[in-house]
């Protein structure tokens, strides 16, 4: 074959296969972006799934001290059989929920989301019959409970590239004139 017409030939073959490595460099850095974003929204939506249950959980219990004369929040009471009875319902859903922070979450949101569910444990004994405590070792358990949700939200933050500054809960503790 003639060198003038080897030449254009390798240079269009070799143009045409450095075209095609391109875009297919592109396209797998655009589907490896769009999957990274995909998993993000699963994870947020398994962060703010258990974040909802234990949250739930918590409001159960301040409810159930209200009844109980703890605490110093103005929520309606929740009598003890019905209490219970939902607690548990609810403790079902976190439960549930924390299969998915178990598949998706990392080890710092994971070990967040245990600690943060543990308080609450502690906060639920209170209300359920399982240790009797006063007024202060309650709203203490209760303020235990608000530090372990904002490790929680601020592992989870991190876990999710969340670069804005995370704004700490101020005090955990809503006081209210004693409404008796």
């Amino acid at each position: 074959m003639d060198k003038a017409v080897l030449l254009p030939l390798v240079t269009a073959a070799g143009g045409a296969f450095l075209g095609w490595l391109a875009a297919f460099s592109n396209e797998r850095v655009k589907w490896q972006r769009e999957r990274a974003a995909r998993w993000d929204e699963r994870r947020l939506t398994a962060f703010v799934d258990y974040a909802a249950a234990v949250k739930r959980e918590v409001h159960l219990c301040i409810r159930m001290a209200a009844a109980m004369h703890l605490g110093t929040m103005d929520e309606a009471p929740l009598e003890n059989v019905e209490g219970v009875r939902l607690l548990n319902a609810t403790e079902e859903r976190r439960a549930d929920a924390f299969e998915g922070l178990l598949l998706l979450a990392d080890k710092q949101t994971i070990d967040a989301a245990r600690a943060w569910h543990e308080s609450v444990w502690r906060l639920r004994d209170t209300v359920n019959g399982t240790r009797t405590v006063d007024q202060d070792t309650f709203m203490s358990l209760f303020r235990a409970t608000g530090v372990a949700r904002d490790d929680f939200h601020q592992a989870a933050r991190q876990s999710l590239s969340v670069t804005t500054e995370f704004a700490r809960s101020l005090a955990f503790h809503r006081t209210v004139a004693d409404s008796t």
